[in-house]
């Protein structure tokens, strides 16, 4: 079995860019995998950070109807 070291000097990975650094604009940098296969034709994913906590909250509420308080 291989740890996450041994797959970032996998040679097969590093040639397809598999691993790609990221850097989250309010928690630093991470790793990230890309999507397991590409199509031809289609376009690549838009890849942005994950939301902070709470980021989505007002916009979720007031899909379902409801207020923040």
């Amino acid at each position: 079995a291989n740890d996450f070291p041994d797959l970032q000097d996998d040679p097969h990975l590093k040639a397809v860019n598999f691993f790609q650094r990221r850097e989250h604009p309010t928690e630093g940098g991470y790793w990230e995998t890309q999507p397991p296969v590409q199509f031809v034709g289609q376009p690549q994913r838009e890849i942005t950070p994950a939301p902070a906590i709470g980021e989505h909250t007002d916009d979720v509420l007031a899909e379902l109807g409801l207020k923040k308080d």
